[in-house]
């Protein structure tokens, strides 16, 4: 699998499991950088399930692709893309409402990251 199949495999699986998230992904080729911008904002700000399954993420691709880099980022950071390579959004993304997201039990399984990234189902909306 290249780096860019596993970042594609990974942002598909995010929005899965976080259906008010967006992601949109550009690989720059001049600084072998990876960048996945997550929408909104307030998934990146405090750390949480979804912060979680990122820091998962990060470590398979390091353990998988050492010269490469992979970086998180969202809306009104400083990184800005350019074009977009690839883009996923959750079935709620922009649906008007509110997540709280209430993920029981949720564990991040840093050791078969590619393969699941959380278990749990429950999420709860508020309007």
């Amino acid at each position: 699998m290249t780096a860019k199949q596993f970042v594609i495999e990974s942002i598909n699986k995010i929005v899965a499991n976080f259906m008010f998230v967006q992601c949109r992904y550009q690989f720059d080729e001049f600084s072998d950088t990876h960048y996945v911008e997550v929408m909104p904002k307030g998934y990146m700000e405090s750390p949480n399930a979804i912060t979680d399954v990122q820091n998962a993420i990060l470590l398979d691709f390091i353990n998988r692709y050492p010269n490469q880099l992979l970086a998180f980022f969202s809306d009104d950071d400083l990184i800005q893309l350019d074009r977009v390579d690839y883009e996923n959004r959750g079935i709620c993304y922009n649906s008007g409402a509110t997540a709280v997201s209430k993920i029981e039990n949720a564990e991040v399984l840093l050791e078969n990251a590619p393969n699941t990234v959380i278990a749990g189902e429950n999420f709860a909306l508020a309007a």
